[in-house]
């Protein structure tokens, strides 16, 4: 039986973490924030820090992206 697993690449995973709000992802996705910020560390994806959207719309400089890790072969 398939279950609804979702191949998404490292690149698009942090495109999406880092896209809006974590409370306005997390409620596209029925989860909560904390729910959706606990699988994004699983995942080893790094969420934006604490003020980040703060930042953004007073208009301050905020990090950029961080990179996706190389991929392992095989």
């Amino acid at each position: 039986m398939w279950q609804n697993d979702i191949l998404v690449l490292p690149d698009d995973l942090i495109a999406f973490a880092w896209s809006a709000p974590m409370q306005d992802l997390a409620a596209k996705l029925d989860l909560s924030d904390v729910g959706l910020k606990k699988l994004l560390t699983r995942c080893g994806v790094a969420s934006p820090p604490q003020g980040y959207w703060n930042k953004i719309r007073a208009g301050k400089r905020v990090p950029a992206l961080p990179k996706a890790p190389p991929r392992r072969p095989g």
